[in-house]
């Protein structure tokens, strides 16, 4: 009967469907994404804070390569503090239930049994922007690439488990085992 959406100040209103009144929401911090639970008693959100340490790759010497394979020069890398928090609709009490270092959450959605939450995690790009600088070799920037990571993450548990990681696919030419022919 009702969903939740951000305004253009980061801010969360729910939005009755029947009527079609907006409610804003006093949380503690803008929200980045939103969850709101199937049976509308907790909003989960996310919000992030920049780090004071952004990495910049601006030496002139690395400009053709940086626009390159980094898409743009000067080149910035950010690590941020990313915090997933529960909001109680009753009671209007904020609770922390994840945070960690990344670039950004991406997605999020409660389970339909409210059994816990689901997310993408975009992780920050801090290791591979030093080895870039650094000049390492096209393997270990392959390695280093951040890929986007899904969560899965318990309501009595503040730490997330990894369910799965986004790379790019892999193709490789069919070989059959032990040397036998296609269509055995």
């Amino acid at each position: 009967m009702q969903l939740a959406a951000i305004d253009e100040n980061r801010g969360v209103q729910l939005v009755n469907l029947q009527t079609g009144t907006l409610t804003p929401l006093t949380l503690d911090f803008p929200a980045d994404q939103i969850a709101l639970s199937i049976d509308g008693r907790k909003l989960y959100y996310t919000n992030l804070f920049p780090s004071d340490d952004a990495l910049v790759v601006n030496d002139p010497s690395l400009q053709d390569t940086t626009t390159r394979i980094l898409g743009t020069f000067p080149y910035e890398s950010r690590q941020n503090t990313v915090s997933i928090l529960e909001f109680n609709l009753a009671s209007g009490v904020t609770t922390t239930v994840w945070q960690g270092q990344a670039f950004a959450v991406g997605r999020m959605v409660v389970a339909p049994n409210n059994a816990g939450v689901l997310f993408s995690l975009i992780p920050s790009d801090r290791e591979y922007t030093l080895a870039f600088i650094q000049q390492d070799d096209a393997t270990t920037l392959r390695f280093l690439r951040p890929e986007t990571q899904l969560y899965w993450l318990y309501p009595a548990s503040n730490e997330a488990q990894l369910i799965a990681v986004a790379s790019q696919p892999v193709i490789a030419n069919a070989i059959p085992p032990d040397g036998a022919t296609a269509g055995e």
